[in-house]
């Protein structure tokens, strides 16, 4: 059975380590706000690219389709 003399005493107990362990929290919550910053700007730049990106397919789109069977084009002379 283990006796009070081979128990060490807390560490939370030393006014230092309370201090230091403070002192983490301040730093590291500073980094969340730093980093939820910057998540909202990468958020904010992946919508502007979305709607760039549509905008460049709805430019796009009627050169990449399929030519029109019913269409006659300049050159070609009429068949009737």
């Amino acid at each position: 059975m283990a006796t009070a003399e081979d128990v060490s005493r807390p560490v939370a107990a030393d006014p230092g380590v309370v201090e230091l362990l403070k002192s983490e929290n301040v730093f590291l919550r500073g980094q969340v706000t730093v980093k939820d910053e910057q998540i909202k700007d990468l958020t904010e730049r992946a919508r502007e690219t979305n709607h760039l990106i549509g905008g460049l397919q709805r430019l796009l789109a009627p050169l990449l389709s399929a030519p029109d069977r019913g269409r006659k084009f300049v050159d070609e002379p009429d068949q009737r």
